[in-house]
């Protein structure tokens, strides 16, 4: 017999037939999420998995500047980035059967439990060059089984008509944790008690992730929840043909397919975006690598407002229309972007009133204002398209199908990002930021609009 709200057992009240309670002014008001942060399924998985993105993301940042130090070269930079990107391009039609398979709370505990004993590992070890490359290969290895659970579950948790504003909790979880991580955890640590203190830490933050996990109710420990249990049976054979049919699932349903695909394109832009950051910030900005990180930080700004306003955008204009609006977005910030230092001389020279001589800003203070007030709109725009693109797949794909659907986007958004990833500092040493920047929003355009022809003119894959 299983004890209810403890995630392991036998009680599972439909979630329909929840009331939450009423209303009240505090926090989660604010930011525009009282009505899912009152589910406790949903409190409490958001808790654990905002403290496993801090995590991660503190451990990505203190491997990068680790082996920026230990070597000093950018060759190693970008092979760090491959072993975080390569696992999920590999592994993805494995991890997405699995995760309709297995409870996902289990691979939700296990995942998060395993990197933490990933970074203890680095801090019993000799923290040489290598052994980043192994606890960076291993934690992707681990996350790629239990990242398609961390999407998937949200349909698990909350009421279907609430999908739209737990996304968006959802990636404001994923915000905070990048903002706890990189800008505050990291950079604090390693400048002062070093980096075994650093990855003690994140032992402690994974830890206390996956005991939280432990107290999601819903989501299945020791047994498949009933969501999970509609698909086909319980076995691991054939697992390209499990894999196949998700991907025919999500093929059949042009709209949601279209939406994944801008999704794609749209993280592997600002992905090449922020591997060109430091570039920029340096050549483009004239300020150094170190501080790259905290001239895009005020982007977080942009992010929270698209975070805020999805959901109300959301009852006024179709999901598909957001996700197209915010990718076309997207697009147009990185051209922006390419044309900082032009926008720059425009503010540069404005002189109200003729008070100032010759203007009110520099250089340098006129170009990271512009920067900052495009970077904050591209996070806007992506904002958009995460959570209105993931709201679609929560609704509109089977729950026992959600994993493989997640897993397959998360495939095609490594497999698309790892080409520019690796060419874009190259052509950016021959051609400069600016161009690239160009080439990649023209590029990205090109492939949505082919897509988008190609899908509404293919006949829809029917069902074998």
């Amino acid at each position: 017999m299983g004890v209810e709200g403890t995630g392991f057992g036998a009680i599972e009240p439909p979630l329909a037939a929840a009331q939450p309670p009423q209303r009240r002014f505090n926090l989660w008001t604010v930011l525009g999420g009282a009505s899912v942060m009152q589910e406790v399924a949903f409190r409490r998985y958001w808790f654990a998995r905002a403290l496993s993105q801090a995590a991660h993301n503190a451990m990505v940042y203190a491997f990068l500047v680790l082996i920026v130090r230990e070597t000093g070269t950018t060759i190693h930079t970008s092979l760090l980035l491959l072993c975080f990107i390569i696992p999920p391009a590999t592994l993805g039609s494995v991890s997405g059967v699995v995760s309709d398979r297995l409870p996902r709370g289990l691979l939700l505990f296990s995942g998060f439990l395993l990197k933490g004993i990933m970074a203890f590992v680095f801090v019993v070890s000799n923290q040489g060059v290598w052994m980043i490359y192994v606890v960076s290969l291993g934690t992707a290895v681990v996350g790629q089984f239990s990242s398609p659970s961390e999407s998937a579950v949200l349909a698990q948790v909350v009421p279907r008509d609430r999908l739209t504003v737990a996304n968006s909790m959802y990636n404001l979880g994923s915000a905070l944790g990048q903002v706890m991580g990189v800008l505050l955890l990291a950079p604090l640590f390693l400048k002062t008690a070093g980096a075994e203190a650093l990855f003690l830490i994140l032992f402690f933050l994974y830890l206390g992730a996956a005991i939280l996990v432990l107290t999601v109710p819903g989501i299945g420990i020791l047994r498949l929840p009933e969501a999970q249990r509609e698909g086909a049976p319980r076995t691991f054979q054939g697992v390209r043909r499990e894999f196949a049919e998700g991907w025919q699932t999500l093929r059949r349903d042009r709209t949601a397919y279209v939406s994944m695909f801008m999704l794609v394109l749209g993280t592997t832009s600002l992905l090449v975006a922020t591997a060109l950051a430091p570039r920029f910030s340096e050549k483009v900005l004239g300020v150094s690598t170190e501080n790259a990180v905290y001239v895009f930080a005020p982007a977080s700004i942009g992010i929270f407002a698209g975070l805020r306003l999805v959901d109300w955008l959301s009852h006024r204009i179709s999901k598909p229309v957001l996700v197209t609006c915010g990718f076309l977005l997207v697009v147009f910030c990185l051209v922006t972007l390419a044309l900082v230092p032009r926008a720059a001389s425009t503010l540069e020279s404005l002189n109200p009133l003729g008070i100032f001589d010759p203007g009110p800003f520099g250089q340098t203070a006129a170009r990271i204002m512009v920067t900052l007030a495009f970077a904050s709109v591209a996070g806007f725009a992506y904002a958009m398209v995460a959570v209105a693109a993931r709201a679609l797949l929560n609704e509109r794909i089977p729950v026992s199908m959600q994993g493989r659907v997640f897993a397959a986007q998360s495939v095609l958004s490594n497999l698309a990002s790892i080409v520019p990833l690796v060419l874009a500092g190259a052509l950016a040493d021959w051609l400069g930021v600016s161009p690239v920047l160009i080439i990649v929003a023209g590029v990205v355009l090109a492939l949505a609009l082919v897509n988008v022809l190609q899908t509404w003119r293919t006949p829809v894959p029917q069902p074998v």
